[in-house]
């Protein structure tokens, strides 16, 4: 039925992106999974002295980002 092809969709999914994975990992030196990590640009050191001097919501509403990126930002920096 509907419910048995979605399953076996889905198992054809998994089995592809694995040997996608695996692919990446033999044939990129530099393979890494997840979403790379927010670098300490001069942007974002901006945004960090910004933020120093003026709330978090004005730092964000200044730079066009949502508050919690400003939060993850002055972490960063810590």
């Amino acid at each position: 039925t509907l419910l048995s092809f979605a399953e076996m969709e889905r198992d054809m999914i998994i089995e592809r992106t694995q040997a996608g994975k695996i692919f990446a990992r033999q044939h990129n030196p530099n393979y890494k999974e997840g979403r790379p990590k927010r670098k300490k640009d001069s942007r974002n050191m901006a945004i960090f002295e910004y933020s120093n001097s003026h709330t978090v919501k004005e730092a964000a509403e200044a730079f066009n980002i949502s508050p919690r990126t400003v939060q993850y930002i002055k972490k960063l920096f810590r």
